[in-house]
Parts: structure tokens; C-alpha cells; sequence
């Protein structure tokens, strides 16, 4: 499975709202998303762990979304969470997938670049 991140507004703006529209597909075609969580990081150092990234936005798909069905998610990083990043700082983002397994949640990290961050 691999994934494709729509990174229109670059470079982010501080203090923005940001959108990140996300497909999910493989060599198949597009992956039915439904029941599995998209994690999104944003940290100023990649070896950073997630858990203490400077932004971790979670968005759980659920199990009747016809949207997460065609491989679609959508996350949105609130203007709260980006007034905090320091400006002309360039962050790295990772975009994990999350799907429960019988014992233990399994993660795929799927995309990972930089981000460059504005003072808007």
C-alpha cells in the first residue's frame, strides 16, 4: 500500500488551519480504508518518536465511511496546533497507518518528507 499526499499549500503558514487530503491505493487499485486510523506527525528533528512529535493529529476512520472506502482520508491540523510551530523551521511530517490486529495494533509509516513552516 503506498499513499499520496496532496501538499498544495506549501509551505505551511503559522497560525493557518491546514488541510491534507490523503489517498491510499496499491497496486489494485485504491485501499479501502474503513476501520483504520491515519496518523499524522509533524516533528522538528525525524528521529524525534512520534509520540513526542510537536503535532500528532489521529483521524479514525470508521467502519461505514463510503469516503475511507475509496481510499480517502482528510487531516486536518487546527490554526491552535500551528501557532505553536517556530516559524522558518522546517519540520519533518510521516503519515503512519494504524490497523488492529487480533493481539496488537499494527503501524505503516506510508509518506515522509519535509514541511516548511511560514510566519503568516
Amino acid at each position: 500500500m503506498s499513499a499520496k499526499l496532496d501538499l498544495v499549500d506549501f509551505p505551511i503558514q503559522r497560525g493557518d488551519t491546514y488541510r491534507l487530503d490523503l489517498v491510499f491505493n496499491d497496486e489494485k487499485g485504491v485501499t479501502d480504508m474503513r476501520s483504520k486510523t491515519v496518523v499524522v506527525t509533524l516533528k522538528i528533528d525525524r528521529v524525534i518518536a512520534d509520540e513526542d512529535a510537536d503535532i500528532v493529529v489521529r483521524v479514525a476512520l470508521e467502519a461505514d465511511d463510503s469516503f475511507a472506502q475509496q481510499g480517502k482520508a482528510v487531516a486536518i491540523i487546527e490554526k491552535s496546533k500551528t501557532s505553536e510551530l517556530i516559524p522558518f523551521t522546517t519540520y519533518f511530517y510521516a503519515v503512519r497507518v494504524e490497523e488492529s490486529g487480533v493481539k496488537e495494533t499494527f503501524a505503516r509509516t506510508m509518506v515522509t518528507g519535509k514541511l516548511p513552516v511560514e510566519d503568516a
